[in-house]
């Protein structure tokens, strides 16, 4: 029996603060720490700072197969600190990755070695008018590095490895600025003389300070919007690209703007957001021209993916790209096999396709040479009591050309009896190939 292994409160409390002093001691805006899994091919988040909570979803799970799957992998893979000094140098080395993270500016990524053993890797994001790390923050970020890589070790020594929680933790960022004796009225009636409102949102967007007039023009109250998303206190800011400029604003570290109209008056509302590391200064006024032309993020007001499709979108990103180049059937199975199984958080994978009447295994990965042998070459219609095969009846999902998905062995096992006796997955999906794409 494999041994059980708890994590200390106390190392995992030790590793935060040093990700913390790390992203505060080197300039970045934003950082996180990553466990590598058993096997060494996939890495998991554990914990992040500064980062846009839809980021921290596409990046739970990432694959290390090749240095070109981005910055950690390479890391890895190669075991030294990989510095990426801009945007465009990010596009450059990892295209495929440039597609879902468009905003990203200056990045580095160390491995967590020690030893013969890598437990995992650090990621730290720079703004993109960032243009080289220093002696100095690179000194930190290796210091760092080995500091936690001897803290694991050390715990595992003594019985106890650190395994990622169900979530990654998110850090609460160091201010920006350290406080100062103030005159909280004299601040108070400085900002309510403006004829703009004002609103602070935090690193998950919810708002931590709203003046009257921010309130006013956004046709709500301070209360109501105090400790909300604002998207969620504002409904009518929901839309995804409207939340799309936070998490863009917050990972580029580049000011953005946009207008909106306020439904309830119809008036034009011009939205101003200026991130730094601890969250956005919401600027909000109904101007009678344009916004001022400075330094700013572009994007456009176009429809975009929604948080809920961004994980979607990026493995599709990541597979489209990696397709394009696979030069043969083992590798678009190997491709298709990693980027589901990560994705999805699977175990096993196989490739079908009918054949003559018969059912043909293309590829495989996770599943026993014993089941592949035995559905290899079997009738779609067929009394192999196999998951998915039933007496007499089209099977797997090929010739009706309907997807299913069964959450448990219990609802599989309703569906499909004659299966009772063979070991199952706890959960299965099949789903019919896809109609070849129109030139």
């Amino acid at each position: 029996m494999a041994r059980t292994c708890s994590p200390l409160p106390a190392v995992q409390e030790l590793l935060d603060q040093i990700v913390a002093r790390t992203v505060a001691g080197t300039g970045a805006h934003a950082g996180a720490f990553f466990l590598l899994e058993p096997g060494g091919g996939v890495l998991v988040l554990d914990a992040s700072l500064g980062m846009p909570t839809g980021f921290v979803v596409l990046l739970r799970r990432l694959r290390v197969a090749a240095a070109a799957d981005g910055p950690l992998a390479e890391a890895i893979l190669q075991r030294h600190l990989v510095w990426v000094a801009s945007g465009e140098e990010f596009a450059r080395r990892y295209p495929q990755l440039a597609l879902t993270f468009p905003f990203v500016g200056a990045v580095a990524a160390t491995p967590i070695v020690a030893g013969s053993r890598v437990w995992g890797a650090m990621l730290l994001l720079f703004s993109q008018k960032s243009s080289a790390l220093d002696a100095r923050a690179r000194g930190r970020f290796t210091t760092a590095a080995r500091c936690i890589a001897m803290l694991l070790q050390d715990a595992a020594a003594a019985g106890n490895c650190l395994q990622p929680g169900l979530t990654a933790r998110l850090l609460p960022p160091t201010p920006t600025h350290p406080s100062a004796p103030a005159a909280p009225q004299a601040v108070a009636d400085f900002i309510a003389a403006l004829p703009e409102g004002a609103c602070r949102l935090d690193g998950r967007g919810r708002v931590t300070f709203a003046d009257h007039t921010a309130a006013d023009l956004l046709g709500e109250s301070v209360p109501h919007l105090l400790g909300a998303r604002v998207w969620e206190a504002v409904p009518w800011l929901a839309p995804a690209p409207y939340r799309l400029r936070y998490k863009a604003a917050l990972a580029s570290q580049l000011p953005t703007s946009y207008t909106v109209k306020q439904p309830r008056t119809g008036r034009e509302l011009l939205l101003q957001l200026y991130p730094d590391r601890t969250g956005v200064s919401l600027r909000i006024s109904a101007p009678a021209g344009a916004p001022d032309s400075r330094d700013e993020l572009a994007l456009g007001t176009e429809a975009v993916p929604g948080p809920a499709s961004l994980d979607a979108l990026y493995h599709m990103m990541q597979l489209s790209g990696g397709l394009a180049a696979a030069a043969s059937v083992d590798e678009v199975v190997d491709l298709v096999a990693s980027h589901l199984l990560v994705s999805l958080n699977a175990h096993a994978f196989a490739l079908l396709v009918a054949e003559a009447g018969r059912v043909r295994v293309v590829g495989h990965h996770g599943f026993s040479p014993e089941l592949v042998a035995l559905v290899d070459h079997a009738p779609l219609a067929s009394d192999l009591p196999l998951p998915g095969l039933t007496t007499g009846a089209p099977s797997w999902g090929l010739p009706q050309g309907v997807p299913s998905f069964f959450a448990d062995r219990d609802e599989l096992r309703a569906a499909y009896p004659e299966s009772a006796s063979i070991s199952t997955p706890s959960r299965c999906r099949s789903a019919p190939p896809s109609p070849p794409s129109v030139p």
